[in-house]
């Protein structure tokens, strides 16, 4: 068993090492893994201020701040509360301290986002890879449908542009399997865990995710998948749950969200559209490229009767109305601007539906041929 876990968490560094394999090229030309603008002037300065700050002890107030401030208030929407950047800390600390590195400045940071990289997407496709084999059963259908997700644009463009954007992706898988959990076993350890580093870690994408949860859970509700379900226990389960996962949480969420309600910040004032037409979602949308194979999977009519599979593509099919409504986009941030930093649940969603497809084909295909 743990022979072929490591097996797997061997198959997702490769296909992560093979996503980047485009930026790997460019690293070796000189270049860093690293948009200009927000990647560049924020990202990279606020890693290495939060760096040197955390190693001298400066955990929670910093005089870098103008006259002075608190870090977590002042980044609580960057890296301050981040598992991943603490995590990274630490091993930067350790490593800077045997002498396996001599710099931590501004080039290092840079240098290093290409690699940090490499091992969270592994990170990712490996959640994702569990979460889906839970569902489907079938080793190859959830690692498809893990790199679906994973090695999606949306990684990518976060990653170079927004780096903590990214670490939402590896909560979400989790938090879909702590509610599937709670409605098969009744147990909420791992909504309760999942729900917390979410919560822990961004509470901009815990925002995001909490909409998502709603979406979800009306269509799991529609759609029983479990005849034996109790859907109200399940309900006040979930409520209780998320209630204890804002108190795990409320030493970083809280001061997060104040810094955030005390940060001024100019309200958008112009018109949002219900829909437009602003990409194709198949060839040049710049945010994410569905692919191919969902619409294969839409028009597989025998598969409907699979209730995941109805499911997940409801739910695939709403997020792809949202891409197109600017008003949507802007729920989703906040009633601010419309901005499309959602996409990556469709990543997850049609992934899961691929998955899905995959385990069940050679049904479809047997039925096919009996005709």
């Amino acid at each position: 068993m743990m022979k072929r876990r490591w097996i797997m968490i061997g198959m997702c560094l490769i296909l992560a090492l093979l996503g980047h394999s485009f930026f790997l090229y460019e690293y070796t030309q000189g270049r860093y893994m690293t948009g200009d603008g927000d990647g560049i002037s924020q990202m990279l300065p606020f890693k290495k201020l939060l760096y040197d700050e955390y190693v001298k002890g400066n955990f929670f107030y910093s005089y870098q701040f103008g006259l002075g401030g608190g870090t977590y208030t002042q980044l609580g929407y960057y890296f301050t509360t981040s598992t991943v950047f603490m995590v990274t800390v630490a091993v930067v600390w350790l490593m800077n301290a045997l002498h396996f590195i001599q710099s931590t400045d501004i080039h290092f940071w840079a240098n290093a986002v290409i690699w940090l990289s490499v091992i969270k997407l592994t990170l990712i496709l490996f959640i994702a890879y569990r979460v889906l084999l839970s569902m489907v059963q079938h080793r190859l259908s959830a690692l498809t449908g893990a790199a679906i997700y994973g090695l999606s644009i949306v990684y990518f463009r976060h990653q170079t542009f927004w780096e903590f954007f990214t670490d939402s992706m590896m909560w979400l898988p989790l938090l879909v399997l702590g509610v599937e959990r709670i409605f098969k076993t009744g147990k909420p350890a791992w909504f309760i865990a999942a729900c917390s580093l979410m919560l822990i870690n961004n509470f901009y994408f815990a925002y995001i995710h909490f909409i998502f949860l709603a979406i979800y859970l009306v269509f799991r509700y529609i759609i029983k998948l479990r005849s034996e379900e109790n859907g109200w226990k399940v309900f006040w389960t979930l409520a209780v749950s998320t209630l204890l996962s804002f108190g795990i949480s409320a030493a970083f969420f809280v001061p997060s969200v104040y810094g955030f309600l005390n940060n001024i910040r100019p309200p958008y004032d112009q018109s949002i559209p219900w829909f437009d037409l602003h990409d194709h979602l198949l060839f040049t949308s710049r945010v994410y490229l569905l692919p191919v194979i969902f619409l294969i999977c839409m028009f597989l009519v025998p598969l409907y009767r699979n209730r995941w599979f109805f499911m997940f593509t409801s739910i695939s099919v709403l997020l792809i109305v949202f891409h197109y409504s600017p008003k949507m986009a802007s729920v989703f941030n906040g009633f601010s601007a419309p901005q499309y930093r959602f996409e990556y649940i469709l990543a997850f969603t049609v992934g899961a539906v691929a998955a899905i497809t995959i385990k069940h084909f050679s049904q479809i295909e047997w039925k096919w041929k009996k005709r």
